[in-house]
């Protein structure tokens, strides 16, 4: 009789990558690496579509990631496509295409899961005139389930951390401005949202109000929450965020970081300024695939490389063309200017 046939397990499996110890490899271990994965992620936006009530696409075929424990940028000129992205995320748009989820959730459906979860800047909020600040940002935190005396608690180092304390009890029908921002800011940050939605967060605000916004929102990302800055500033959300996504008529003309986005030569500006009487024979040196924006007596080349200025120049000298400058300007905000 023959012999049994005996299957044993193999100590190793091979695979195209290597050699690796069967033990090693599980369905539980790839489950739980594939949920981490995906439980990183606060936002998801995947090629999206949306159109605007008169039929205008508003958003083509946009994607955005929001890590938890980042800030993202959707920078761009009003009309762009900002404030259709930061609706998306709210759930008070829908997409004809793509998907959209929150926190692994439908913003759109699954919005009682989400409400205290997300923090949302977006118009001036509607505060009671007659109620104070403390009391405004207290029954916030209350409202999201904390007792009176975490509610306090939070509400004093937030007001520490705005310098709004000695404004705390002032009626919000008497603050400025910019200090009923930051009154609005302290109602969503309270909560300890997971993710924040800020949108134009320091318009109308001076330079020592913005200072103080950003570090609160930096500190959110510090403890983890995953953040949306929508901004036509891309100056200041280049000083903020993580990576930025730059948007006009609604599709996504550059991503990454800030120095990524200068770094892009499509996007690089070199101002020359030039003899009056020599504009129009420059003009002529310009390659076809470069925009020339023209100012007498200066002209600023748009997507010119910068290892292609040093040739022009010395074209141009060639030629007789008096320069008295030149101005490299690769900054983001020379990107977001070129765009117009």
């Amino acid at each position: 009789m023959p012999a049994a046939a005996v299957h044993a397990e193999p100590a190793e499996r091979q695979h195209t990558y290597g050699t690796v110890p069967a033990r090693e490899v599980s369905v539980t271990s790839v489950l739980t690496q594939f949920t981490s994965v995906r439980e990183s992620r606060a936002v998801v936006i995947a090629s999206v579509h949306v159109r605007y009530p008169s039929g205008l696409p508003a958003l083509r075929g946009v994607s955005v990631v929001v890590g938890r424990g980042e800030i993202v940028g959707i920078v761009g000129e009003p009309g762009s496509g900002k404030s259709a992205v930061a609706r998306l995320v709210t759930g008070s748009l829908v997409p004809e295409e793509g998907t959209v989820t929150v926190l692994g959730l439908s913003p759109a459906t699954d919005t009682d899961e989400l409400r205290d979860r997300v923090g949302v800047l977006f118009e001036p909020a509607g505060f009671d005139v007659q109620r104070t600040a403390t009391e405004c940002v207290v029954a916030s935190a209350m409202l999201a389930g904390a007792s009176m005396e975490q509610a306090r608690s939070r509400c004093d180092e937030l007001f520490r951390d705005l310098r709004l304390v000695e404004h705390s009890r002032r009626l919000t029908g008497e603050l400025s401005p910019g200090l009923l921002r930051r009154v609005e800011l302290a109602c969503l940050l309270v909560r300890d949202p997971e993710v924040l939605v800020l949108y134009e967060a320091t318009a109308g605000l001076n330079a020592d109000e913005r200072s103080l916004v950003r570090s609160a929102i930096l500190e959110q990302r510090r403890q983890g929450a995953g953040v949306l800055w929508c901004s036509i500033d891309a100056a200041e959300a280049s000083e903020v965020c993580d990576r930025i996504l730059v948007l006009k008529g609604g599709i996504v003309t550059s991503r990454g970081t800030a120095e990524e986005i200068a770094a892009d030569s499509r996007f690089s500006v070199v101002e020359f300024t030039l003899d009056p009487d020599d504009v129009e024979q420059f003009l002529s040196l310009v390659p076809e695939t470069v925009r020339a924006v023209v100012k007498d007596p200066k002209v600023s080349l748009h997507g010119l490389a910068p290892r292609k200025v040093p040739a022009v120049i010395q074209r141009a000298v060639l030629d007789g063309i008096r320069i008295y400058a030149v101005n490299p300007r690769e900054s983001l905000q020379e990107h977001e200017m070129s765009m117009d």
